[in-house]
């Protein structure tokens, strides 16, 4: 008896620590908050971003996610300083600060700080599993884009032009708001 219960409570404790430490992705957009507790998000996290899982409550993980933004634009990340793959956006209410780890300046002379944020997220929209998110972006490329004509070859685009592009075809390709990210997400990955 008292093996079984050793046992029950290795496995719930492995369980509720499944992606402590470890990398992990938004399965689609995702509500960002302050507290495990909080009744209103101050923010949006994008598909397919990368966090690293710090500890979970209840039904929610803290997450740290780290990026690029503009100086005087903190609360807009991105993956590098000038290519717009959105990370994060949060309110405006300055609620929340970044850590700020560098700073760099880009061809346009525009100051871009390398920043992380740490917040809550919910537990359910994580993924340990990138390329399963990155697949069913390349499955709506492949089935929405290439109906009615060739699908553009993925590296024809910047990985700035290709958001705007998807959007425009979007009502044709009958691509929902969360079908859409996955899309960008998956051309954007492949864009140069």
């Amino acid at each position: 008896m008292k093996k079984r219960s050793l046992i029950l409570i290795g496995l719930i404790f492995s369980n509720s620590l499944l992606f402590a430490g470890q990398n992990a992705y938004l399965k689609n957009d995702g509500q960002v908050f302050i507290t495990p507790n909080a009744k209103k998000e101050i923010g949006k996290i994008d598909t397919a971003t990368p966090v690293e899982v710090l500890k979970e409550k209840g039904n929610f993980k803290k997450v740290k996610v780290s990026g690029w933004a503009a100086y005087g634009f903190e609360n807009v990340l991105f993956k590098d300083a000038g290519k717009r793959i959105f990370y994060l956006v949060l309110d405006d209410n300055k609620t929340i600060k970044p850590k700020v780890l560098g700073e760099k300046t880009d061809t346009y002379d525009t100051v871009w700080k390398n920043v992380s944020y740490t917040f809550w997220v919910k537990k359910d929209s994580l993924s340990k599993d990138i390329d399963s998110i990155y697949a069913k972006g390349k499955e709506l490329f492949t089935n929405r884009c290439g109906a009615c004509h060739a699908a553009p070859e993925l590296e024809h685009y910047t990985v700035n032009q290709w958001p705007s592009i998807i959007n425009s075809m979007k009502p044709r390709a009958g691509l929902t708001d969360e079908d859409m990210q996955f899309v960008v997400k998956f051309v954007q990955k492949h864009g140069k």
